[in-house]
C-alpha cells in the first residue's frame, strides 16, 4: 500500500460493539481478581486487605496489557 491509499473503514456499529466488548472484558477481569483477593483475605481473617489490593492490581495490569494487544492488532 502506498501512503495515499487508506484502509477501508469498518462500520461504526462494528467498532462500537468491539470496543464495548473490550470494556466489559476489562471489568470482568478486574472483578474476578477482586473476588479472588477478597476470598483469600476472608479466609486469612486479615484486617488490612493485602491480597485484595494485590489481585486488583494484577487484574488492572492484565487488562491493560490485553487492551494494548487488541488495539495494536488494528494498526
Amino acid at each position: 500500500m502506498s501512503k495515499n491509499e487508506k484502509k477501508p473503514r469498518s462500520k461504526p456499529l462494528h467498532d462500537y460493539i468491539r470496543y464495548s466488548g473490550l470494556g466489559i472484558q476489562m471489568l470482568a477481569t478486574i472483578g474476578i481478581f477482586l473476588w479472588i483477593g477478597m476470598q483469600i483475605d476472608r479466609k486469612l481473617s486479615w484486617e488490612f486487605p493485602v491480597f485484595t489490593i494485590i489481585f486488583v492490581l494484577i487484574g488492572i495490569i492484565g487488562s491493560i496489557i490485553s487492551l494494548i494487544k487488541n488495539l495494536s492488532q488494528d494498526s
